[in-house]
């Protein structure tokens, strides 16, 4: 098979083989070799009819659903790029949440440390208040007994 036919036929077969990928990419170029190929279509034996026919109806239907393959596709990438950003997003927030939660434990641990300090300097206070107490009572008795000397030796 040197025919035109044959190249065409060729080439079209190992577009096929290279999967549907490679067919949604190049929709423009095999939508050109099945043209040619039924530009050639009163030549062909009834298998290249029929692969003819199949290649028409498959051309079909890329050339109606590549819009569609393509906005899904869009629209899983898009979705792919929220999803990602969504998990970033998750994850800056509960680093964020740990570091208040650890700030907050450091909070209550020093509130803890300064409601002991307080309870420990209100005792210091009030063995300082009853010392003052005790000395401003010495003090007191020792006044009363000067008076009381004094007035002995006004008496004398």
């Amino acid at each position: 098979m040197g025919s035109p036919m044959a190249h065409i036929i060729n080439a079209l077969k190992k577009m096929l083989l290279k999967g549907p990928e490679y067919l949604l990419r190049e929709v423009e170029s095999f939508s050109s070799f099945v043209d040619d190929l039924r530009d050639y279509s009163w030549r062909l034996s009834s298998h290249e009819s029929c692969f003819l026919q199949r290649l028409l109806r498959l051309r079909t239907e890329l050339v109606d659903d590549v819009p569609l393959i393509f906005s899904a596709e869009e629209a899983d990438r898009q979705h792919r790029k929220v999803m990602s950003a969504l998990f970033d997003q998750t994850w800056f927030v509960k680093e964020s949440m740990r570091m208040y939660e650890s700030n907050l434990a450091a909070y209550f641990h020093e509130e803890e440390n300064c409601d002991a300090k307080a309870i420990k300097l209100r005792g210091y206070l009030a063995r300082l208040e009853g010392r003052k107490k005790e000395l401003q009572i010495s003090v007191k008795e020792d006044v009363a007994k000067l008076l009381e000397k004094r007035h002995l030796l006004l008496e004398l």
